[in-house]
């Protein structure tokens, strides 16, 4: 219970500080309204493999950035706004580390809780 209390509560901190950061984007101009922006998240586990986690952000149904063990990546179809995001994510040290504690290790340590209070009925 008090992983996923902190789970959430790093979620909720993360997409709030995320979203104001992209708001002070939007403020310099950088994007028009309306817009909508789509996050994805999380991780993969495979048997006897390493987990690997993910988040991606997506601007008007298209990949923008990604975010990869530290860092900010863009999209390749970002073009340069994909870039100039990138360049705007790096700036946020603290973000940046909540996002990566959030996607490792809580994602892979939370998967395997729900795997294993699920063993019972995948057996």
């Amino acid at each position: 219970m008090e992983q996923w209390m902190e789970l959430e509560e790093l979620f909720h901190i993360n997409s709030i500080t995320f979203f104001h950061k992209f708001q002070i984007y939007v403020s310099q101009g950088q994007l028009e309204y309306p817009f909508e922006v789509q996050l994805v998240g999380g991780c993969e586990m495979h048997s006897g493999e390493n987990s690997v986690s993910f988040l991606k952000v997506a601007y008007q149904g298209s990949n923008i950035v990604s975010f990869q063990n530290t860092s900010w990546l863009p999209s390749p179809e970002g073009g340069s706004r994909a870039q100039q995001v990138t360049r705007l994510s790096h700036q946020y040290y603290s973000t940046n580390e909540g996002i990566r504690k959030l996607l490792s290790p809580i994602c892979p340590q939370f998967l395997l809780g729900l795997l294993d209070a699920g063993k019972a009925n995948l057996q």
